[in-house]
């Protein structure tokens, strides 16, 4: 079996497939992720990290996925990026930081996480980073829709312009006629 012989990703994967099993966490894919994460394969830190933030099969520690996060990050994960970007938005695991939400968020984002435009985009529009900016908010909603993120698409869908124009759209885009 690919598990057995080494190969990383068949490890990772055996070991989510174990976990879907069990109610409570698999002891044996814990063992297999970090096998995985000695390896060098960041999806198993990251996927460590949220076991370990979650206590599902080993010990609940924030800490410990912290580091975990930290460390898929910068061996270059956009799922780390994403996570990390999240929790210093929300503050989970520390005080919130826009500035270090926006340098996760942006990362996850070049990077082909569709969401992480989603997130830039609340930030933006928020004020988090400083004024609230709605053309930046609406070029970030307009990207993550166009790779199909639903809640870019209901965002842009919601927004309006100083022209009343929907989804962000001047009156001259919506065919020469005055939106009602």
């Amino acid at each position: 079996m690919a598990a057995d012989s080494g190969v990383p990703d068949a490890k990772v994967m055996l070991a989510l497939m174990l976990d879907r099993n069990s109610q409570q966490g698999s002891p044996e894919a814990v063992r297999l992720l970090n096998q995985a994460d000695e390896d060098g394969l960041s999806i198993a830190s990251v996927q460590l990290g949220i076991w370990y933030f979650q206590g599902r099969g080993v010990p609940n520690d924030g800490n410990k996925a912290l580091a975990l996060f930290q460390k898929a990050a910068a061996a270059g994960s956009k799922e780390a990026h994403y996570i990390l970007g999240d929790m210093a938005q929300t503050g989970k695991l520390g005080p919130k930081s826009p500035a270090d939400a926006f340098t996760h968020f942006t990362y996850a984002a070049q990077h082909g996480m569709p969401n992480a435009w989603f997130r830039l985009g609340v930030l933006y529009e928020s004020g988090e980073l400083g004024q609230p900016d709605k053309a930046q908010a609406i070029a970030a909603y307009r990207k993550g829709a166009a790779m199909g993120d639903q809640e870019s698409a209901t965002a842009l869908a919601n927004k309006k312009n100083a022209n009343g124009a929907p989804n962000g759209t001047s009156v001259f885009d919506s065919g020469g006629r005055i939106p009602q």
